[in-house]
């Protein structure tokens, strides 16, 4: 849960008022707080300021601030605490002042005064431990050889007492002993593999040519002109070993070849029937009455001698359904037809249709108007009515409409008229959204100065409303406990009370819950009690 807000009186220190006893004032200009005694502004008690003391945070430690008493407190000197310490420590003022003399602690941390500081001179004797566990030190050192000389250190001079290693951006002398690291200059001798070798002690072959690494090698027939031994086919051969034949002609892969019949004119050796055959004397016809599939009859341009024979995609036949399509057919027809018939149909129909369905284009009824729905009369016959019109995409009924089940709408409904009356046990609404004052389904242009809300009928002594609605002229939300109504205006003569079970509040700050309820208790959050300014 969070925690309520406490604000302060707040101000500048010159207007702070006579604060009442246990009533606190801040001042924003110098951090001070003050606590009231009797509303007396001299009588104001002076509790702290953030002048008096800086916050430490995880690398710098806190401090007391003794603010200088000019120039309104501008200046301080600030004692600090160390950066890190090991425990609690406690250092004892002494009890009287001394003239001319300086602060001294003892082992206990007592301090006092002495004026009488041990003299400087030669430090004989320093005692030193070994220490084997420093990662970095830094050796001493002193610019003169004698003398009152204060000791010195150099980053570039640096010692790891775990590792044992003396570091430095150069060493000048004689050296004794291994060197790790590149070693720079003009004479002596050093022995094993250097980083930096101009050749090597032996020569090696690289593809047959002498490599010592003091200069750069060529290749024949890598980098250079020239040929390298090679052995087995070559990726370059221009002709076959022995050529091959391709369709009787002759191959080796030196030149292209001509297939007569193929890519040049000429025939190839066939057998059987001639493809340029004139006049077939007879056919071989065989029976094909169940594959699924679509073939063409063959038909000729004339009755008799010889013919070409032919077909059109126009004509189909399928041997599995039996089915012959063609784009029309022209000509009597006697007999049944079974299946759909499509198309115009030119002449008398006589018989029943049954079985399936007659599709036309276009039918006209004499004795119908456009526009009416189509009734059947109590003989079968078509009729309509003025009273039932369709326009292609509106269905008007002039007059009342009566519905004795349920009626479904898929669409939209949309009701005019001057009041919509339910009467029913129970009214159910699926929407989750339930939207009021609309103009013609579309938004407000304009303030229409009328209420909008839910009004509750009730009875308590006598007929009475309650309403939840937004109050137009007070920009609010209201609950009224007793309503009544005058154009489109709710007057209120006395409000309702609220029972919640927990308060959220959307405000600047987001959604917050600012009254909540466990058990027995009730509970403030995210609430700020100001105290005003002075």
């Amino acid at each position: 849960m969070a925690a309520p807000v406490l604000q302060f009186k707040r101000g500048n220190l010159a207007s702070l008022p006579g604060l009442q006893a246990g009533e606190p004032g801040f001042t924003v200009d110098k951090n001070d707080l003050y606590v009231g005694i009797d509303s007396t502004t001299s009588n104001n008690q002076f509790i702290g300021s953030a002048r008096f003391w800086s916050k430490g945070d995880a690398t710098n430690a806190s401090g007391v601030k003794l603010v200088e008493a000019q120039n309104n407190g501008a200046s301080a000197i600030t004692i600090k605490a160390p950066t890190a310490l090991s425990d609690n420590q406690v250092y004892t003022m002494p009890a009287a002042a001394v003239n001319n003399g300086f602060l001294k602690c003892n082992a206990s941390g007592e301090f006092s005064f002495d004026t009488a500081p041990q003299n400087s001179g030669a430090v004989s004797d320093i005692a030193v431990t070994d220490e084997s566990a420093d990662t970095t030190c830094f050796p001493i050192f002193s610019t003169s050889a004698t003398g009152d000389i204060q000791p010195k250190t150099g980053t570039n001079l640096t010692f790891n007492s775990s590792s044992g290693v003396l570091t430095a951006t150069g060493f000048a002398g004689a050296l004794t002993g291994n060197v790790t690291g590149n070693a720079s200059g003009s004479s002596g001798s050093c022995t094993g593999n250097s980083a930096t070798a101009t050749a090597l002690e032996t020569a090696r072959n690289i593809g047959g040519v002498s490599f010592d690494g003091s200069a750069a090698i060529n290749l024949p027939g890598v980098n250079a002109a020239g040929n390298q031994d090679t052995s087995g086919n070559a990726a370059t051969a221009t002709a076959l070993e022995t050529a091959r034949n391709i369709g009787g002609v002759s191959f080796d892969g030196t030149g292209n070849i001509n297939l007569p019949g193929v890519n040049t004119a000429g025939n190839q050796d066939t057998s059987g029937n001639a493809t340029t055959a004139t006049l077939a004397a007879t056919s071989t016809i065989t029976a094909n009455n169940t594959t699924n599939e679509t073939v063409y009859p063959v038909f000729v341009d004339a009755a008799t001698g010889a013919q070409g024979l032919e077909s059109d995609t126009g004509l189909s036949y399928n041997p599995s359904t039996g089915a012959l399509t063609s784009t029309s057919f022209v000509g009597g027809l006697t007999g049944n037809v079974t299946g759909n018939v499509q198309g115009n149909v030119t002449g008398n129909v006589t018989g029943n249709q049954s079985g399936g369905t007659v599709s036309a284009t276009s039918a006209a009824v004499a004795d119908l108007t456009s526009g009416r729905v189509v009734l059947a009369g109590s003989s079968g016959e078509l009729e309509d009515s003025g009273n039932l019109t369709f326009d292609g995409s509106t269905l008007t009924v002039t007059g009342a409409a009566s519905v004795t089940t349920n009626l479904t709408i898929g669409g939209n409904l949309t009701v005019n008229g001057t009041t919509t009356q339910v009467n029913t046990t129970n009214t159910t609404i699926e929407d989750v959204l339930l939207e009021l004052q609309v103009v013609d389904g579309g938004a407000l242009s304009s303030d229409t100065d009328k209420d909008v809300g839910l009004v509750l009928n009730y009875y308590s002594g006598s007929a009475k409303k309650a309403a939840i609605y937004w109050d137009d002229s007070a920009g609010r939300i209201a609950l009224g406990a007793e309503v009544s109504e005058s154009a489109g205006v709710l007057t209120a003569s006395a409000y309702s009370g609220l029972e919640i079970g927990s308060l959220f509040v959307n405000d600047c700050a987001g959604q917050t819950q600012v009254i909540s309820c466990s058990g027995t208790t009730r509970s403030l959050e995210n609430i700020t009690i100001d105290g005003g300014s002075f």
